[in-house]
């Protein structure tokens, strides 16, 4: 496919990257050769293609979801765009495509940079705040009551804005065209997303905003093959694309939001939105085994997990045991592992806003020490370990994409936003085309352990691991299992020497057992995909005291996981990405 054709005009003196990009062509799908629109949206509609697997020696970019979404992320590498600009871009479109379900323009985002210029790498976090005004956050009602105070102050907007001025080289608005195109032109409705509305009808059809998008003439909700069209929410990427996040924050969307939620029963002010600040900050490390593994850092729990649990792995020394996809005996404590993340986070001990040393609880300072992890592995060997996973505990929710990208320069993106809510809530509240999640509905524990109006931690773990100072391999991970997903990939990539795509094809576990039953007892169980392990194997488990259960993806939430990586190789760079959804991954 020749590459897009490309007007540059290159300033000098920006500090820390090269000039911005002023004009060009070939970005949105309105420009790109019939037969190959026509190809992309082909692909758009179809899920488990197989083994999505690329190799390239300059540029990638790859998605959990959205064909045409990561092609247009690619055309940005193409024509000198930076990976802040092809991730950005991909993710916009990769909303639209969903038509705001798992995740939203009302989301979060979380994004961690290798600049090459400088050889660091950064965090930004762009979560949820917590509203100001609602103080007693444990009377937040749950997802089977619509309410206006389930809705979070939003961060993607305000995180995109600042990814792009700190690492951007296209114009702001550039990076609008493709999510713009799909929204004013349309797309079909594949199957998937046809079940999703028809699962959701009684929530899309509730208030006037969700009728205006999702119902046809003739009454019925969009069906597959229908063209979905989104004039709405086009205009309002309009006007963002125009006006920058101020518009989201302070501007006309900001005044509509405050009064959409308002009137559903939410106490979310304008002061919220105005006050809203995405955070940068140094990436948390974890040192294991020769390389280092950067992550999203405080509060971000799922930053904290993952180098929580990549200690816990080193000071257990289970690198030389048997592999835990072979050997039920050494699976035993990975499975552990990522139980006892879990256990602390849910602890009513532990303190995410609260890093002070004298703290009477469990800090995250003190969690991402080596020093823990020594203790954690003893405390995985006591017999009765098991009763602090459950103390505590709440189920978690939420679906996401996730987004990595590598460009000329060798400046790598490794990204992850979301609605953080099941697929549009349950609320059905849309302003101007953006969904607004339900977000509070289910974490009603932790809003009330952070101050009102401050950040809520949330369980992403993007990341970049460096070798020898060095980019070696950047990851992204969804799912209810994400954690456990990660934290098994990169075993396999780092202590296995796997290529991502030997990485995915392993047998993994899942996350505990969700949905089904008593919560607490359920948790206790360990989630498997039918098929990918033997009888012996699991019955191998139930002795060693770790109970099983067998499940596809749609019988158990638990099992969801998904996961993209991009790898340094000898030749250039090698990437693959899970199967299971319709993501791809491309390079030049």
């Amino acid at each position: 496919m020749a590459a897009a054709s490309v007007l540059v005009a290159c300033v000098a003196g920006c500090a820390g990257r090269a000039g911005p990009i002023t004009a060009a062509r070939g970005i949105s799908p309105r420009d790109w050769p019939a037969d190959v629109l026509a190809r992309y949206r082909l692909q758009n509609r179809t899920y488990h293609a197989g083994d999505p697997e690329a190799t390239s020696r300059h540029i990638m970019i790859g998605g959990t979801t959205g064909p045409i979404a990561i092609h247009a992320g690619l055309e940005v590498l193409r024509a000198g765009g930076s990976a802040a600009d092809a991730a950005l871009t991909t993710s916009l479109a990769q909303i639209v495509l969903s038509g705001g379900s798992w995740n939203s323009f009302a989301g979060i985002l979380y994004l961690v940079y290798y600049d090459a210029r400088s050889g660091e790498v950064h965090a930004l976090n762009a979560g949820y705040n917590t509203v100001l005004d609602d103080k007693d956050p444990l009377s937040i009602p749950g997802a089977e009551n619509a309410s206006g105070r389930t809705a979070l102050v939003p961060g993607f907007m305000a995180g995109a804005e600042a990814a792009h001025r700190r690492f951007g080289r296209l114009p702001w608005a550039s990076l609008f065209e493709p999510a713009i195109f799909l929204a004013r032109e349309g797309f079909e409705v594949d199957a998937v997303l046809g079940l999703m509305i028809e699962q959701k009808r009684k929530v899309l059809r509730r208030l006037p905003e969700g009728r205006a998008i999702f119902v046809r003439p003739d009454q019925r909700v969009l069906q597959p093959g229908d063209l979905f069209v989104q004039p709405a929410l086009a205009d309002t990427l309009e006007q963002v694309a125009q006006h920058g996040a101020a518009y989201f924050y302070t501007g006309p969307w900001a005044a509509r939001m405050v009064e959409l939620v308002r009137r559903e029963g939410g106490r979310i002010t304008g002061d919220d939105l105005r006050r809203y600040e995405p955070t940068w900050s140094a990436p948390l490390r974890a040192e294991y085994r020769g390389h280092q593994v950067c992550t999203i850092g405080f509060p971000e729990v799922g930053g904290i997990q993952l180098v929580e649990a990549l200690n816990l792995l080193e000071a257990a020394e289970l690198h030389a045991r048997p592999r835990y996809y072979e050997s039920a005996d050494s699976m035993l404590w990975y499975i552990r592992a990522t139980r006892l993340g879990y256990a602390l986070t849910y602890s009513p001990r532990y303190l995410p806003a609260d890093n002070r040393p004298d703290a009477v609880g469990i800090t995250a300072d003190e969690r991402v020490t080596k020093a823990a992890a020594a203790r954690n592995w003893e405390r995985l060997q006591s017999p009765d370990w098991m009763s602090a996973v459950i103390a505590g505990f709440s189920e978690a929710n939420g679906h996401s994409d996730g987004v990595v990208a590598v460009d000329e320069a060798g400046n790598i993106a490794a990204l992850v936003h979301s609605s953080n809510a099941l697929i549009w809530g349950s609320t059905g509240i849309f302003v101007d085309g953006v969904s607004i999640p339900d977000s509070a509905s289910f974490q009603q524990q932790m809003i009330s352990r952070v101050p009102p109006g401050s950040r809520l931690p949330n369980i992403t773990n993007p990341c970049i691991v460096l070798k020898d100072g060095k980019p070696a391999l950047a990851a992204s991970g969804i799912g209810s299992a994400l954690h456990e997903c990660m934290l098994q990939n990169l075993v396999n990539c780092l202590d296995y020497g796997m290529s991502p795509r030997q990485a995915l094809d392993t047998p993994k576990f899942g996350g505990p057992v969700f949905g089904r039953g008593d919560v607490a007892a359920e948790f206790l169980k360990q989630s498997f995909r039918r098929e990918e392990f033997p009888e012996s194997f699991l019955k191998r488990l139930e002795e060693l005291g770790q109970p099983a259960a067998e499940a596809s993806t749609s019988e158990q939430p638990g099992t969801v996981y998904y996961w993209l990586g991009i790898q340094r190789t000898p030749a250039g760079w090698s990437g693959a990405v899970s199967s299971e959804l319709n993501g791809i991954i491309e390079g030049d």
